[in-house]
């Protein structure tokens, strides 16, 4: 990283200066630095090949995400989106996926981007990886509002279909939008793409895309009862999620883990995972705190403290709705 620095503040043309700017965002992201932002933010506005603009781009929407900068997210997608799908050509799919995740999350971003967001809901579909990743996340948004399931489950099994996703985006947000879209559905195929996902990402040594995996097939388990292999699968959930630095996603998996061990009647071990994993922790804007709150009210319920779970399940109804979500 010292090096990328030094490297970074010689003086040299823009368009050899930018790869070392994108490589020190990648860094810096790679390791929860908020310094990602910058760089990565000076290195996508140097004149540059499409594919290497492209990439930034969504990698710069992923940071401004990560520290919920969602307003900003969306502006630097949208105005990537304006140069239209000719000229962004496989990029206009992904970019505009990336643009539906970061309104999923925060409803709020979308205002002024109605008609855009429509467009992209509708958009014909699409075999390749940006019309996959668009698939699941429109099937996932349509699982919020909880209309058309037939239709989610169509395009959330040809997002997901012939494991490309696996193969190229692995943990994404998109990834596991899908992913948890099958779980809703009570789809059998989550399994086999679970598995995949775990293999794919133990292959290719990516911490991240195993955290996520691990997560959702704790998730997966406790939905169907099997909960002595849930606790196991959901521990190592939690510990990957440390390793990982997904700071996000450490209240979620551990509010797994604590209804895992409601379940089992180990009150003060679910009490436990809440407090460790950050889940108590008041005034949170992630877009996923819903997950959250459904857990503390589990948990409430199965201490006794009937008050307090109605309290945490009302607000887990609120936030639900704040991110367009809808009970049939």
């Amino acid at each position: 990283v010292r090096h990328l620095q030094r490297c970074a503040l010689e003086p040299q043309p823009p368009a050899a200066r930018a790869p070392v700017l994108a490589r020190l965002g990648l860094l810096a992201q790679s390791h929860g630095d908020p310094g990602a932002v910058a760089h990565l933010r000076a290195a996508q506005a140097v004149e540059q090949p499409l594919e290497a603009w492209g990439e930034l781009t969504e990698r710069l929407s992923i940071a401004l995400v990560a520290e919920e900068r969602y307003a900003e997210a969306a502006q630097v997608l949208v105005v990537a989106l304006d140069r239209g799908s000719a000229a962004l050509g496989r990029w206009w799919h992904r970019l505009g996926a990336q643009l539906l995740d970061v309104v999923t999350l925060q409803p709020a971003a979308a205002a002024g981007r109605e008609d855009l967001v429509a467009r992209l809901e509708a958009a014909e579909p699409a075999g390749d990886v940006g019309g996959r990743m668009l698939d699941c996340i429109v099937a996932y948004r349509e699982a919020l509002r909880g209309r058309r399931p037939a239709a989610a489950g169509v395009r959330v099994l040809r997002g997901l279909g012939e494991d490309v996703l696996v193969e190229a985006v692995n943990g994404s947000d998109t990834f596991v939008c899908g992913c948890w879209t099958l779980l809703a559905l009570d789809s059998p195929r989550i399994s086999p793409v679970l598995a995949a996902a775990l293999e794919h990402a133990h292959r290719d040594g990516s911490s991240y895309a195993h955290a996520g995996a691990k997560g959702l097939v704790a998730l997966s388990l406790l939905w169907r009862g099997e909960l002595v292999e849930a606790e196991v699968q959901a521990r190592e959930a939690v510990t990957a999620v440390r390793a990982a630095r997904l700071h996000h996603d450490l209240p979620v998996v551990s509010g797994f883990l604590a209804e895992v061990r409601a379940c089992r009647g180990d009150v003060a071990g679910a009490q436990e995972a809440l407090r460790r994993g950050q889940a108590l922790d008041a005034g949170h804007g992630h877009g996923s705190w819903y997950w959250v709150l459904y857990s503390v009210g589990a948990v409430h319920a199965a201490c006794g403290r009937h008050g307090e779970a109605v309290e945490a399940l009302l607000a887990c109804g609120r936030r639900f709705a704040a991110v367009g979500g809808e009970n049939p």
